[in-house]
This record gives structure tokens, sequence and C-alpha cells, in this order.
């Protein structure tokens, strides 16, 4: 399966890996299979590994059309923050195209390095959040 995701209840944190090259339905039903399970609260925030994907088949178009269907997504999700994780500046500059075109999603995100480095990053806001 090119996209793996799974629960974290300790930190209210959803993972998803992304592998190869996933076309955008294969996002979408990955999503909808864990929304499905109902047992994920709607304020989980969520980290992107995307270092074993492959950034070389991702067209404009298709960038357009994973945002389309983002905001989607997004109609069940409450405010929550979205870390990524990618391997170097080339996946970085996709991954902050893809924000910026992402108009009207109201979220927090942020790109890493590593995944150590996103962990922080949520943990850190949800300790400003609880103050």
């Amino acid at each position: 399966m090119p996209i793996e995701v799974h629960y974290d209840p300790s930190s209210n944190t959803l993972f998803g890996r992304v592998i190869g090259d996933p076309m955008p339905d294969e996002i979408v039903a990955s999503f909808e299979r864990v929304r499905a399970m109902g047992t994920i609260p709607v304020d989980a925030d969520i980290i992107w590994d995307m270092r074993a994907m492959d950034f070389t088949a991702l067209s404009i178009e298709r960038l357009r059309d994973i945002v389309k269907r983002r905001k989607k997504l997004n109609t069940y999700r409450a405010d929550c923050a979205s870390a990524y994780v990618v391997l170097g500046p080339p996946e970085e500059r996709m991954i902050r195209l893809m924000i910026a075109v992402s108009v009207g999603i109201q979220r927090r995100e942020a790109i890493f390095r590593s995944m150590d480095q996103a962990k922080s990053w949520l943990h850190d806001l949800k300790t400003q959040q609880a103050q």
C-alpha cells in the first residue's frame, strides 16, 4: 500500500507514511478508512512522513487535484496541525507549493527533515495550547 496510516492515542497524532507515487484517490481512501473506524478524534494532529515518496511524478495538475481533495477532507477535521517530513530541498519546495495553493485550509503546517523535529514541534504546539 502506498500510504500507511496509524493513530497514536497517547499523543493524539495520526502518522501517515507515503511510499512511492500514490494517486490522489489512494491518499483520500487511506484517510476515509481511518475516519470510518470512528476512534480517532477530529482534532488529531498529523505527521506526514514523505521521505519514501517519489516526488518526480508530482505535476502541478496532480498537486492541484490533491489540494482539491484535501479541502474536502478538511471539512471532517477540527483545527489541527500538520507536519511534513521530507528528505531535502526539492521535496520541501513541492510541499511549500502545496501549502501555498491550499487557500482556505486553516491549519498550522511546518516542514522538517526528521521525525524527531516534527514530533517536537507538535509537542511544543500542544504545550502552548494547554497554557
